[in-house]
């Protein structure tokens, strides 16, 4: 697909992107200090290449791009994109400024499998090139890998030209044909993208962006969430809206997430239902129990299952808020 992309062009966070193509995974170089290892395990799964124009200016920006990117695929379950696991691979190609304005060589950089390896590799990489430069060296264009102990750049191999490929036809390879109609159908499944989501949920729940990037984060998250609330708001006043929508948000990014990460487990695989978690914000919110008692109920909820009602009710939990009842109590014990 050298020649005929099957994308062109786009954008994603205001990066342009070059091209999208289809390649093989032929296997991967394990670099040591004395030698060098060829692993076939991987060789002929397919793989989907993503290049970026020359416009990122920052390792921020960079970390933006491929946090979006991986929100994408996984919202599309294209894949779990987990780097850790070899699913998802970033390269970064970096290069500085000449003093007339053009890019200077690039230097392509490997062997980084998390967001933070990113950073400290391009950060790393930027201050090298830029010591070079000033004592009047040449960057070399090469491959360099990622040494995570050490926190270096190394040089694997020098880089070849783009003609260096020797790109062949695949005579087996049939053409691939794209109708209109082929083309809206694809976006009629397509379900609702991080961007549109967290345009939404800000001028819809009137959530800070901390928060709604927490809960956007993985689809099922959101998913969760926006069936929590709709539960909740069918069963509390027009009035109490804002706030029992803030009540949710606070329990789920801090709460049930943490709980959740405590315990190493999905949250597609916990007992909480998005009913049950309503149930429990709209307790909260009507004075039914305090604000410390939920994080207990919430605990035992993680571990049972069970209806927040039910345990409120059997382990009697439920708060007196009729001042009236507490005033008689005050008298009787006076």
């Amino acid at each position: 697909q050298y020649a005929l992309p099957l994308v062109t062009g786009g954008e994603l966070l205001g990066v342009k992107i070059r091209r999208i193509h289809l390649e093989e995974d032929t296997g991967r170089l394990v670099h040591s200090e004395d030698k060098s290892l060829v692993d076939f395990n991987r060789a002929g799964v397919p793989l989907m290449e993503l290049v970026t124009e020359p416009v990122i200016k920052s390792a921020e920006e960079a970390l933006r791009f491929g946090r979006e990117l991986q929100i994408i695929l996984r919202y599309l379950d294209l894949s779990e994109a987990d780097m850790e696991k070899g699913q998802m691979r970033l390269e970064a190609n970096v290069s500085l400024y000449k003093k007339d304005g053009a890019l200077g060589d690039k230097v392509e950089l490997k062997n980084i499998n998390s967001f933070k390896a990113l950073k400290n590799a391009i950060d790393y990489e930027v201050v090298r090139q830029a010591e070079l430069l000033g004592k009047g060296e040449k960057i070399l264009q090469e491959t360099r890998g990622w040494n995570e102990v050490k926190g270096i750049t190394f040089s694997q191999r020098s880089k070849e030209e783009a003609h260096d490929y020797r790109y062949l036809p695949e005579p087996d390879l049939p053409l691939m044909s794209f109708t209109e109609e082929l083309i809206n159908e694809l976006k009629s499944v397509l379900p609702e993208l991080p961007q549109a989501k967290r345009a939404r949920f800000a001028s819809e729940y009137s959530l800070p962006l901390e928060q709604i990037e927490t809960i956007i984060a993985e689809r099922s998250m959101a998913e969760y969430f926006e069936e929590a609330v709709s539960e909740l708001l069918t069963s509390i006043d027009k009035t109490d809206r804002l706030k029992g929508v803030t009540l949710i948000a606070n329990y789920f990014t801090s709460d049930l997430i943490g709980l959740i990460n405590e315990s190493r487990a999905s949250l597609s695989g916990i007992k909480i239902t998005p009913h049950n978690f309503a149930a429990l914000a709209e307790l909260i919110l009507k004075g039914k129990i305090s604000s410390r008692v939920a994080k207990d109920i919430l605990r035992e909820m993680l571990a049972t299952g069970f209806d927040p009602h039910n345990i409120v009710e059997t382990q009697e939990l439920g708060q007196i808020s009729d001042e009236a009842v507490i005033a008689a109590i005050v008298e009787e014990v006076m």
